[in-house]
């Protein structure tokens, strides 16, 4: 769940996210795992480093979705 203004919002059924390119640093979350419906996914052009989270959605996505240049 992201908080926001107090507000709770449900993240469950996020279809698209992308958060390319903002410099991100770190790895990739392990919770992204839940967002179920997820079809489209783009964390290029960041510094993350670690493991793909493991989700069936996540054998799907092309592999510059996650290219760090």
């Amino acid at each position: 769940m992201l908080k926001y203004k107090e507000r709770k919002i449900n993240l469950s059924v996020l279809g698209w996210l992308d958060l390319s390119p903002n410099k991100l640093v770190g790895e990739i979350a392990w919770e992204l795992a839940y967002l179920t419906w997820l079809e489209k996914f783009n964390v290029s052009k960041n510094r993350l480093a670690g493991f793909i989270p493991q989700g069936k959605q996540f054998g799907t996505f092309k592999n510059d979705s996650y290219s760090g240049k």
